[in-house]
């Protein structure tokens, strides 16, 4: 088990590095990621011995050398090339070994990717957008090749004729800053705690909070958090709400999010607990 979550934690690093657009990284800085993040026993860490396992993984993780294509048969999308000397950088695509043979996508496939796609850019952290849109892309141009019941300008007229949409208020979004809604994911994805200043009713606040969810409730989103302080005095279920438009300077915190494991955000909402005040102290809403 220890083995597995070694390396499925070097896979996750240099994913991470991938999406952030970093250079390809060294054998050395990966053990010290490793050494870092306490996936690698005391007794493990003499330099030899620890650089032979590492060396072990990353061997396993390329999969065998195919001589024929002059190229490893993994299924990570991990890369390695040469570096200065006998140095090996390390990278991972995880997309680079994916191929889809888009001419025999089903029409209603590239229909669904179509239509979902306009509204999903709003709320997909701004890498997964990068990660998918050449997925979008190929959808869009399968929907014009479509020949079966329904003609391609048939199939795209109806791709542009689903919106969401509610009567009254109108759904325009209000503007938020992506890099905001990003960094709590991160939080989320790394059970880590953020602290952010707020422009709430009374002015500007800062929080140091643990976040437990983000709510899609168009045209707003809000993200259900605990403040910290509330969380030290034992009230878990002093849950705040946000509206991400009005959050600036957010910050991860290299502290642990304690959130209960038995949270689900759904039950959360199923219950009618959006009507939360922001600040108690004040009491006002959002």
């Amino acid at each position: 088990m220890k083995t597995f979550i070694r390396r499925l934690e070097i896979l996750h690093y240099l994913q991470q590095r991938h999406a952030a657009r970093l250079e390809p990284v060294s054998t050395d800085t990966i053990i010290q990621h490793l050494i870092d993040g306490e996936y690698v026993g005391d007794s493990e860490r003499e330099p030899k011995s620890l650089l032979r396992l590492i060396q072990r993984d990353l061997k396993f993780l390329l999969g065998d050398y195919d001589e024929e294509d002059d190229s490893y048969l993994n299924n990570f999308g991990l890369e390695v090339t040469r570096g200065r000397g006998k140095t090996q950088l390390w990278s991972l695509d995880p997309y680079q070994q994916v191929s889809y043979d888009f001419e025999k996508m089903p029409a209603y496939m590239a229909l669904a990717l179509t239509v979902t796609r306009k509204h999903l850019k709003q709320v997909l952290p701004s890498s997964t957008q990068q990660e998918l849109a050449q997925v979008f892309f190929n959808a869009e141009n399968r929907l014009q090749q479509a020949q079966n019941k329904l003609s391609a300008k048939q199939y795209s007229r109806l791709g542009n004729a689903v919106e969401f949409y509610q009567r009254g208020q109108s759904l325009r979004s209000p503007d938020f800053d992506m890099t905001v809604l990003d960094r709590i994911y991160q939080a989320i994805l790394k059970g880590k705690r953020i602290r952010f200043s707020y422009q709430g009713g009374q002015g500007k606040r800062d929080y140091d909070v643990h976040p437990f969810g983000v709510t899609i409730m168009l045209p707003k989103l809000y993200l259900v958090a605990v403040k910290d302080d509330a969380m030290k005095a034992g009230n878990q279920e002093d849950y705040r709400s946000f509206l991400v438009h009005r959050i600036r300077d957010l910050e991860v915190l290299p502290l642990a999010n304690s959130v209960p494991e038995d949270f689900q955000l759904k039950d959360y909402l199923d219950s009618g607990n959006m009507d939360v005040a922001i600040d108690r102290d004040h009491s006002f809403y959002e």
